[in-house]
């Protein structure tokens, strides 16, 4: 995002330091099994992004597993602006202006995600008790058996669940399924 390398090297308060310590520590984490996201360009469009974003809602903050969302809209974007099918391995011979705007691109985008599961988030997380009460209740009325036999020998569904509803099944799916899923969700 264009100018905000200034604002990273500026003096930060506290606040500011644990974000962006926060994001850098997750960076190396995020999205192991696509080879892009271990590029260091691609780690710094991400760390930037999620940092502007933290900053524009301190309410929230960076929270861990943001860096994964971002990943499928970067995925998607830079796609688009060069050309291909299939996902870079690096981001070597992708031009610092089409980074970028990817970077842009995939703020925005994140952003209005975020903003739909930003009780997701909050204190309490009160977005994911509500999708882990949902998918126990759906589940009960589909395979009540299921539901009876995790209770009985004391799985609560929040203990496998919490995962899935935090990232969007981003840890648990490879990319292109999770780009099928997500444009799935997105379009509906």
């Amino acid at each position: 995002m264009l100018g905000v390398p200034r604002v990273l090297e500026a003096d930060r308060g506290e606040y500011e330091e644990g974000q962006h310590r926060q994001i850098s520590v997750d960076m190396p984490r995020t999205n192991p099994n696509v080879q892009l996201f271990q590029d260091e360009r691609v780690q710094q469009c991400l760390l930037r992004l999620l940092f502007v974003w933290a900053m524009r809602h301190p309410g929230t903050g960076y929270v861990q597993g943001m860096n994964d969302l971002a990943t499928p809209f970067f995925c998607v974007l830079l796609c688009d602006a060069v050309g291909c099918t299939d996902i870079p391995e690096t981001s070597e011979g992708i031009s610092d202006e089409i980074l970028n705007h990817v970077e842009a691109d995939t703020y925005h985008c994140l952003s209005r995600l975020l903003d739909a599961v930003q009780d997701h988030y909050t204190f309490a997380q009160k977005g994911i008790q509500k999708k882990v009460f949902e998918l126990r209740r759906l589940t009960r009325r589909v395979d009540s058996a299921l539901v009876e036999h995790l209770e009985e020998i004391g799985i609560d569904f929040l203990q496998f669940s919490f995962r899935w509803m935090n990232c969007l099944l981003m840890r648990e799916l490879n990319m292109p399924c999770v780009l099928r899923l997500w444009d799935t969700y997105i379009s509906e």
